[in-house]
């Protein structure tokens, strides 16, 4: 080798280094210095390309490394950093060829390979993604990046075993990999695994102390255990890291709602406001946190300042609205709400907010022109037919029967005792038992309907008791009957969905207390909902002839007048399971029985 190409070898091995520490400014520089001398010199163009593409000089990185092909020693290499920068700027075709042609030169070209599998499951093609990441995984086996990715697209498909093998392979390459330490802990705690959980969160907090993430979930685990204390350190740590971190302001406000802490409730969104008086998502939810604790006054006052700081912001305005609607400022109420909707005219929760409100002031048609904007983004969306349902009943529009059929879409039956099982009251014993391990809060979530009792945390049927699958089964079948007894009618917002191929896609249970009842509701996400009893209060002649913690069918919660009542009740049992569309308003009247009603309500959507 004679001494210039020395000279070019070691420029080019110092601008890779330079590169590898991430600065590729100055690592161009040197592939530079070198294409002044050799202007075609092919592994200066490709690399120059490739700082140039970390810059997001796209463009520009794409001619280089094309220029590179004409010459380069390794053209499958080059290949796959064009297809790369394809990638990054959406032009997915032009990837997938550019990865292609660099599996056609060099068959077992396991990056390629890889990045070809990441681009599939961008592109939502999970099954070819676990394909081409299998084919990169044979080839070298000891990468754990590689098991880490598979098990992130094993796990979006649903295969939970797969995804925690994965994993677990990849610690075992790398027991410092801080993506699958917070991977695996984020699975085991979606499976209630939280003991397990905890051992690899704890770990991915240890090797990266300032990440928000894995301290986040690892504060939610101790929270779902019931250890409150470290689950209020946690918590408390990531405000400290990241003060307009909504999500943990959310979860450690309701955490000292339901136990009991109501004179810390929305403290931390003042302390982080003050840090960082720049983010208007934090004064947002600030406000709807006053409003859902009933403090409309304290709400009035800092939403004006907010209002002030940031005058166009649609959810300011929107939670403004609210607060001046629940200290009774009418007039200025409308003026914010309409201000609230004007501003985010594809917003669907202020449009059915503002709807709402306009029910309430008696402007039924101005709330139809708003619950028409939101048909037209969420068609689907159950909130906009239960309000629109109201609209047509206080306007004596024939369409409220045609929607809410109480007749035809309430059915109620008990289940079948599920095998293995004497009789449905033995089932119902070993599920009560079950049921009050995972009832840890104290009192009702503050962004709930219940009043008097608690809530489960998480997706019940998620949880790992055999109990809650046998459960699970036994609700699906009379599910299923319901789906198929639904009348044929292409126009109903249920009926249409018809599909014997459905997801539980919520389930929890409601333990209510003497006195406890359920506020009159919709299930915005569903598409049939349900409540499945598992122990009521023993009823007496007095308690029957009140309709004492029955389920009521087709009454508001806005209290607009005598047309808006109930329309059906049904007397609850031990067993019995009523289907019911998610739209349709429902709650329960209160019992003044000291015993105990116990639920496990679901939602289900249709495949």
């Amino acid at each position: 080798m004679s001494q210039a190409q020395q000279q070019i070898t070691q420029i080019l091995q110092t601008g890779i280094n330079v590169l590898n520490q991430n600065n590729p400014s100055e690592a161009a520089q040197y592939f530079q210095q070198i294409l002044k001398r050799l202007p075609n010199e092919p592994n200066a163009l490709f690399l120059l390309g490739a700082a140039k593409r970390l810059q997001g000089q796209h463009s520009e990185a794409i001619s280089l490394m094309k220029r590179s092909l004409v010459s380069h020693s390794n053209p499958a290499q080059v290949h796959n950093g064009l297809a790369n920068a394809y990638k990054d700027i959406g032009e997915n075709h032009q990837a997938i060829a550019s990865y292609n042609n660099a599996l056609k030169i060099q068959p077992k070209f396991a990056e390629a390979l890889f990045n070809l599998g990441l681009l599939k499951h961008d592109e939502g093609a999970l099954k070819a993604a676990v394909d081409h990441l299998t084919a990169a995984i044979k080839i070298q086996p000891q990468n754990p990046t590689f098991h880490n990715a598979i098990g992130v697209i094993h796990q979006e498909r649903g295969d939970l075993e797969l995804a925690e093998t994965a994993y677990k392979h990849a610690l075992m390459l790398d027991n410092t990999y801080f993506k699958a330490l917070h991977n695996l802990g984020a699975l085991l705690r979606s499976q209630f695994k939280y003991k397990d959980a905890i051992v690899f969160l704890a770990r991915a907090v240890r090797l990266e102390p300032q990440a928000i993430e894995p301290r986040y979930i690892l504060a939610n685990v101790y929270y779902e255990l019931g250890n409150f204390a470290k689950a209020d350190e946690e918590y408390r740590t990531v405000i400290t890291l990241q003060p307009d971190f909504v999500d943990v302001h959310e979860s450690l406000n309701r955490m000292y709602w339901e136990h009991g802490k109501k004179d810390l409730y929305g403290k931390s969104y003042k302390i982080s406001i003050k840090a960082n008086p720049s983010s208007p998502e934090l004064c947002e939810k600030h406000l709807r946190a006053l409003i859902n604790a009933g403090h409309s006054e304290e709400g009035l006052h800092h939403g004006a300042i907010y209002v002030d700081s940031f005058p166009q912001h649609p959810g300011i305005l929107y939670q403004m609205a609210r607060a001046q609607a629940c200290a009774g400022h009418a007039g200025a109420a409308t003026d914010t709400y309409r201000k609230a909707a004007a501003r985010a005219p594809q917003d669907t929760s202020i449009l059915i907010g503002t709807s709402q409100y306009l029910i309430q002031t008696g402007e039924y048609h101005a709330a139809l022109n708003h619950l028409e904007a939101v048909e037209k983004h969420a068609p689907n969306d159950q909130e906009m037919w239960a309000y629109r349902g109201l609209c047509w009943r206080m306007l004596g529009d024939e369409r409220y029967e045609w929607l809410n059929n109480f007749d035809a879409l309430i059915k109620s039956t008990c289940i079948d005792t599920p095998a293995g099982y004497a009789n449905l009251n033995e089932f119902l014993a070993e599920l009560k038992e079950t049921l009050r391990q995972c009832h840890t809060a104290h009192h009702a979530p503050i962004d709930q309907t219940l009043r008097g009792g608690s809530q489960t945390h998480g997706t019940l049927f998620d949880r790992q008791d055999p109990i809650f699958n046998t459960l699970k089964e036994a609700l699906r079948q009379v599910a299923l009957g319901y789906i198929r007894g639904l009348p044929d009618d292409k126009e109903h917002p249920l009926c249409k969905r018809k599909n014997e191929n459905f997801d539980f896609s919520a389930s929890w249970s409601v333990w209510l207390k003497e006195g406890g009842y359920h506020i009159n509701h919709v299930h915005p996400l569903g598409w049939i909902s349900s409540a499945f009893y598992v122990d009521v209060p023993k009823a007496t002649e007095a308690s029957r002839a009140a309709c004492q913690g029955w389920i009521k069918f087709g009454e508001s919660p806005l209290h607009i007048g005598k047309a808006d009542k109930a329309n059906r009740l049904i007397e609850p049992q031990a067993g019995l399971l009523a289907l019911f569309p998610s739209f349709m308003w429902h709650g329960t009247v209160a019992y003044s029985e000291n015993a105990d009603r116990i639920t496990t309500p679901f939602d289900i959507i249709p495949q």
